[in-house]
């Protein structure tokens, strides 16, 4: 379960042009080759002339082509894709030992493959982490049980999505005269992941689950991830559980953290709950007590979320791709995934654990991870002015900006043809959220205190907030010193950012590979953006989006395009090697 969070510093639209690497382009170019010499290589042979050329994929901004060691040379296959090694010869010069062949280019399947070999990303675990987990006892101790608070009579249960296999949150309420009981409760991960163990090690080398569009390469090995701490329905599980009492109004009055023990009493999905909540879809007789929760969860959500937008909360209109298959797993179509009513109540009872969580520990003057998240100012915000005065708003925000500012950008574009363009603006002028042992509040969320506590299976900074919270509950002492809780958090803020591009280019990969359907026709389009090389565009019907290269655009002046701007577009051109559509102009 994936917790809304202004986490994602948007990139700058590149596509692999000169102008991205315009400046320092020498000492780019020697830190990447340093980085990539002991490194794995993904690229295409092609045959030039009477020589056979590696074509990188991840360098090819530096190198569009590189020659093969000459012992590769028997085996070559034209138009393959390749791992590969960098080397050197005796004189020096640079070129690729090839090691493997992943299979002939344009085949989805093995470019999914290629992907991963691209980014180094191992489904895998190495022996002594598999062995380790396959030696936890499944079974929970009496004695482990009697520490705990339990819970295993209370109506808790998941929401997640179809496709969702490691439940690591489940919730439940009931209805006081003063208001609402919420218990958030969490998979106790930090119970069978111990300190200094292989799982632990292995854990935070990997810091994040990462999750591709027909995979994912997970953070614990599946004994963990999709069973022993997975909230399973009808199973003992191990959990920690922040209990909060909140007034009518939607104010946290009082709130308790333990160790507890659930049995999740049902397994639900996004779209069977807002069925229920909208009276499209109806429960059998047996479960209106699980009716009465969910209309509980959705008072109590709405109530929560309009005290979180009074204190500065941002609520970005951003939709996901959400890729559709046909019943053999081509794809089909990609839309967007829409945000429903369950989803927004899930989102709003885990941003409301997490601020407990680091309410509590902030409190009780502990070391701890943070989520952070701090306002924008300088650069960032000259552009964010310009690009919303090119939408039409007029009213100039000031520096550092503020949330009432941004509530007024987005009141303002609200239900207009051009508002997601807006929201997209106001992310990209945003700074990452990360992770850190120093708190400075979260600016998104309008919160002093916050933190990542509920969702411990695929992130470690969570992981790490458990035994904190450990610490804290059972009087021990402090489980890790500031200076290494600041080296955990940089290194999980810069896996995440890691995550977030290989996940972007898993989903370019597979839009690209739609777009083939389209080759030659005309579509309607939308400018999303305008740059001094060309024009990208998001197409109406399909949610993905194409290049029109400045040199194909008749007397082209960036005065002319604008954001929101409809067009007719051909897509000429669909680049499988660089995950890019280019269009011409209709």
């Amino acid at each position: 379960m994936q917790n809304r969070d202004i986490n994602r510093k948007m990139p700058k639209r590149q596509t692999g042009y000169k102008k991205k690497y315009k400046s320092n382009k020498n000492d780019n170019k020697n830190k990447l080759l340093s980085n990539l010499t002991n490194g794995l290589l993904v690229g295409k042979v092609k045959k030039v002339g009477k020589k056979y050329l590696f074509f990188p994929r991840k360098i090819g901004s530096f190198y569009k082509s590189l020659e093969i060691d000459r012992n590769g040379y028997k085996s070559v296959k034209r138009d393959s894709l390749y791992t590969a090694h960098l080397a050197k010869n005796s004189e020096q010069k640079l070129l690729v030992r090839l090691q493997r062949e992943l299979g002939r280019s344009g085949n989805l399947d093995i470019e999914r493959n290629a992907l991963s070999h691209e980014y180094n990303l191992d489904k895998g675990f190495p022996k002594p982490v598999e062995s380790e987990s396959m030696a936890i006892n499944s079974t929970i101790s009496e004695s482990e049980l009697t520490k705990r608070v339990d819970l295993r009579d209370k109506l808790i249960f998941t929401i997640d999505n179809d496709k969702a296999r490691d439940y690591d949150d489940a919730v439940g309420i009931e209805k006081l005269r003063s208001g609402f009981r919420l218990w958030v409760s969490i998979a106790d991960v930090s119970y069978y992941v111990k300190p200094g163990s292989y799982l632990d090690k292995e854990a935070y080398k990997r810091a994040t689950s990462i999750y591709l569009t027909k995979s994912v390469v997970p953070m614990l090995p599946e004994k963990l991830s999709n069973d022993l701490c997975s909230l399973l329905p009808n199973k003992d599980r191990l959990t920690k559980t922040v209990e909060v009492i909140i007034e009518k109004t939607g104010i946290i009055k009082d709130y308790k953290i333990y160790n507890s023990v659930i049995r999740s009493k049902y397994r639900l999905n996004y779209s069977g709950v807002s069925g229920v909540l909208s009276k499209k879809k109806k429960l059998p007789p047996q479960q209106v007590e699980l009716k009465k929760s969910l209309e509980l969860m959705d008072e109590l959500y709405k109530k929560l979320k309009k005290i979180r937008i009074s204190s500065g909360y941002i609520d970005l209109n951003i939709p996901d791709p959400e890729i559709i298959e046909d019943s053999e797993g081509r794809i089909i179509d990609v839309v967007k995934l829409s945000r429903d009513t369950a989803h927004e109540i899930i989102e709003q009872l885990m941003v409301c654990a997490n601020e407990v969580v680091a309410t509590f520990i902030n409190k009780n003057n502990h070391p701890s991870i943070y989520r952070i998240h701090e306002s924008p100012e300088g650069e960032s915000m000259v552009e964010l002015n310009d690009q919303l005065r090119k939408l039409g708003y007029k009213k100039k925000i000031g520096t550092p900006l503020k949330a009432k500012d941004v509530q007024g950008i987005l009141n303002y574009f609200k239900d207009k043809k051009q508002e997601i363009s807006a929201n997209l603006f106001l992310l990209r002028s945003m700074n990452r959220a990360i992770y850190t042992c120093n708190n400075k509040g979260h600016f998104g969320l309008g919160m002093k205190y916050y933190t990542h506590f509920t969702s411990p299976i695929r992130r470690y900074p969570d992981l790490i907030v458990h035994r904190v919270l450990d610490s804290l509950v059972n009087g021990l002492k402090a489980e890790y010193e500031k200076s290494r809780l600041a080296s955990i958090g940089e290194h999980c803020s810069t896996r995440e950012s890691f995550s977030d591009e290989v996940q972007r280019e898993s989903i370019k990969l597979e839009r690209v590979f739609l777009m083939r359907r389209y080759m030659g026709k005309v579509l309607d389009a939308m400018v999303i953006s305008v740059k001094s090389f060309g024009l990208f565009v998001e197409f109406e019907k399909i949610f993905a989006e194409g290049f029109i290269p400045r040199r194909t655009i008749r007397r082209f002046n960036e005065n002319k395009y604008y954001i929101s701007q409809q067009v007719r577009v051909r897509v000429t051109e669909i680049d499988i090697d660089n995950r890019r559509v280019t269009l011409d102009l209709v």
